[in-house]
């Protein structure tokens, strides 16, 4: 079976936000020069990370792909996760602790997230190599962005009666709230297995993973990370967010490949009838 283009990966992601507008849970922002801007941020993110992340000409420098580096790697993904959590709860601060339950929602997700994945990083994952720092400072820079965006969005741009309004709609919060917890659920019981394959942190064994989804694609862990960023775009509502979510796809979407890539390079007789990250699509 041959790998789909990366086409599909777009696609797949298009139909999904084409049904959450179909379904009335999409906010069109006021299109003045800030939000066109941040919108077009958006887009061209997504086209870099095809030629970055896609084509491997300036991926992000973590994980197997990285060379060795100087710095403890569960301080450093500790500190890439834990600090887009301290700036949303800073910057939610800053706008006066808006008190709304869409806004408490918004933000609880978002934090938590980040919270989770600063957990994993200390107590889940095992670390093959040391990490740079500099590297560390690319991946904690990118998620950050994407915090004070997440931020003008829910708290800047949306004012009062907004957050009344979209605080009063059940269908985008309790979809996508439900929608988010078994995203995180799946994604870090995906991370717990492939945990559980390498016998020891400083290992650079790498075994087939052969438990849940990974039968069928090569990363569920992206899969299911997609859907929780997926959900919290529902429960968002802001259309800027939702072209947020459409930057992770781009972004795991590109690494995906690299992974699929790699392990075939690195080891025999990898399955070849795998899809990437969405099971029977890419």
């Amino acid at each position: 079976m041959g790998e789909r283009p990366f086409s599909a990966a777009i696609v797949f992601c298009l139909l999904w936000l084409a049904l959450a507008y179909i379904c009335n849970v999409v906010i069109l922002p006021e299109w003045n020069t800030l939000n066109i801007a941040l919108c077009s941020i958006a887009v061209a993110l997504s086209g870099m990370n095809y030629v970055n992340e896609y084509l491997g000409k300036f991926p992000l420098s973590y994980s197997k792909f990285a060379p060795e580096g100087q710095m403890n790697p569960r301080l450093g993904w500790a500190l890439c996760y834990g600090l887009p959590a301290v700036v949303q709860i800073a910057l939610w601060y800053s706008a006066g602790m808006p008190q709304s339950t869409y806004q408490l929602v918004a933000m609880g997700t978002y934090v938590v997230h980040f919270l989770k994945r600063v957990l994993e990083a200390l107590f889940v994952h095992k670390y093959s190599k040391k990490w740079s720092f500099f590297s560390a400072l690319q991946v904690s820079l990118f998620y950050t962005l994407g915090s004070a965006v997440q931020h003008y969005w829910c708290n800047v741009y949306t004012d009062e009666d907004l957050a009344a309004k979209l605080s009063s709609d059940d269908l985008a919060l309790i979809v996508g709230f439900v929608l988010y917890l078994i995203g995180e659920f799946l994604n870090g019981y995906h991370h717990y297995e492939l945990a559980c394959l390498r016998p020891a942190a400083g290992s650079a064994t790498y075994s087939v993973p052969e438990s849940a989804l990974f039968r069928f694609v090569v990363c569920p862990h992206y899969c299911f990370e997609l859907v929780a960023w997926f959900g919290m775009a529902v429960v968002c509502q802001h259309f800027g967010i939702y072209l947020g979510w459409m930057v992770m796809v781009t972004y795991l979407a590109g690494r995906s490949h690299q992974t699929q890539q790699w392990y075939q390079k690195k080891i025999d007789n990898f399955p070849t009838d795998r899809r990437n990250m969405f099971p029977g699509i890419y």
